[in-house]
């Protein structure tokens, strides 16, 4: 099953909507985290393990494309930086569609969640839609593996080769 494909894509979509959610009647409370969460945070090697996967899976994938002329928004990370996505710009349009068409957990932010009044009001946040349009972050965290950025780059060098025709 492709966990990003569109069919599964849309019910999770159709999921979210469907939930009557309203911020209004939302009552936070604070708890303790669980034991195996304290451990983790706790542990100094394992963190920086965790820190040190992400920034080079980071810097991965900024050396894989930039091979092929894609170019991230931001192309250093900062010392004391934990990326949360590689981000690159999409100009031409569809690479997120068909990144999860091909099993690539690419997404848009903010998407479907960019509020009603900056999407009616285009003339007032013009870089809010237009960075909603063409940024695409491809995933970053600490699970993906080298095969896992070499697909990434596999599947981007295709969209490359079928953009130029």
């Amino acid at each position: 099953v492709d966990l990003y494909g569109e069919r599964i894509t849309k019910i999770k979509g159709n999921i979210r909507r469907s939930r009557d959610v309203s911020n209004n009647d939302m009552v936070l409370y604070q708890c303790k985290p669980s034991f195996f969460l304290e451990c983790y945070l706790s542990d100094a090697s394992y963190l920086n393990m965790t820190i040190n996967r992400i920034r080079n899976n980071f810097i991965k994938l900024s050396d894989m494309t930039a091979k092929i002329g894609i170019k991230p928004l931001y192309g250093n990370v900062p010392s004391k930086c934990v990326p949360q996505a590689y981000l690159i710009y999409d100009d031409k349009g569809g690479v997120v569609d068909y990144l999860r068409n091909n099993g690539v957990g690419a997404w848009q932010w903010p998407a479907s969640e960019l509020p009603d009044e900056i999407r009616k009001s285009p003339n007032v946040y013009p870089n809010s839609i237009l960075l909603d349009k063409y940024l695409v972050l491809l995933p970053v965290h600490q699970s993906i593996t080298n095969r896992n950025c070499s697909y990434m780059f596999k599947v981007l060098s295709k969209w490359q080769c079928m953009a130029r025709l």
